[in-house]
């Protein structure tokens, strides 16, 4: 497995893709502790992390995660060079989103929509090499001008580009272009990562075999953060390590605690619930643990449900 020289450091070409609602700190957490050789934080919003406001600044890396990178987004270069100053000491590298097709996000002039006016892509990437220490990279859409644009930035000096193989209109349906991503790549000097359908070890072996020089990993990371820790199995010893799912419950489990311990009981329960739903809907007899976890608002009426689930699934294994 070839490492990625970006900037002084080295990383491993696989790790966690910044999701919002999804990366926080207890979910990185939990990622480190199988294995994920780096994580993104949250997408972050530039002019919120100028004004100071508590809970952008909850989202950004605490001290016991080195290898947590930033990713911000905003439309002017002014507000996102003053954010990146602000947070350069915090992180090792710092990725600019102008690939979200949410509309919230695209109204503003941010994420994807950057993408139709590629100048402000380049003033952005521009102020940050010529101003901050660390890596810069973009993650970008399938569009139509994408070649000039990668091209130009890195022309600019951006270290790395992430490529996501779906157009605005797709948003996160049908199915990644992994072949237009890596006919940018070939055009492409600078490492280039792929993003998008990567749900499995097969999946990420793919990837590297045609010549992409890593990937992110999003909602397979989302739905099973143990991923990172077959991942390094597969790398090391040549074998996918496999999880019952006892194992899943036990991952639920523990996640769920570092969700209280982060957030507090009331916030913590509210949160988890689409972890919970997103973790549990592989699992068989799952049903009912989805349907009642919407309901509840005690943490023990949460670790009650999952020792439910978990009875149950014993209850099947000893009945096989």
């Amino acid at each position: 497995m070839k490492m990625v020289k970006l900037g002084d450091h080295h990383i491993t070409p696989y790790g966690l893709a910044p999701m919002a609602g999804v990366t926080d700190y207890p979910f990185r957490k939990l990622c480190y502790e199988y294995k994920a050789p780096f994580c993104f934080t949250e997408m972050i919003n530039a002019r919120a992390v100028i004004e100071e406001n508590p809970k952008t600044l909850d989202m950004l890396p605490k001290p016991d995660e080195p290898r947590t990178a930033i990713q911000l987004f905003g439309s002017d270069y002014r507000i996102i060079y003053e954010a990146a100053k602000r947070i350069e000491n915090l992180t090792f590298w710092i990725d600019i989103n102008s690939a979200c097709p949410v509309r919230k996000v695209m109204k503003t002039g941010s994420g994807a929509a950057l993408l139709k006016e590629p100048q402000k892509l380049y003033d952005i990437a521009k102020v940050l090499k010529e101003n901050i220490s660390i890596p810069v990279s973009f993650k970008l859409r399938k569009t139509d001008n994408l070649l000039e644009v990668c091209l130009k930035l890195q022309e600019i000096g951006v270290d790395l580009v992430t490529i996501h193989g779906r157009t605005v209109q797709q948003g996160y349906s049908g199915k990644a272009d992994w072949e237009f991503a890596y006919r940018i790549k070939e055009e492409l000097s600078i490492p280039v990562f792929l993003s998008g359908d990567i749900f499995d070890v097969e999946a990420v072996a793919k990837a590297l075999q045609m010549g992409f020089d890593g990937v992110l990993i999003a909602r397979g990371a989302r739905e099973r953060p143990m991923i990172f820790e077959q991942l390094h199995a597969f790398f090391t010893e040549g074998k996918i390590k496999e999880y019952d799912d006892l194992e899943v419950i036990k991952m639920m489990r523990k996640h769920f605690q570092n969700m209280l311990d982060f957030y507090g009981e009331e916030r913590g329960v509210r949160k988890y619930k689409a972890f919970g739903i997103a973790f549990s809907k592989n699992l068989k007899s799952s049903k009912y643990f989805r349907d009642r976890l919407k309901l509840v608002e005690k943490a023990d009426q949460v670790f009650r449900l999952i020792d439910e689930l978990e009875l149950s699934i014993k209850e099947r294994i000893k009945w096989k």
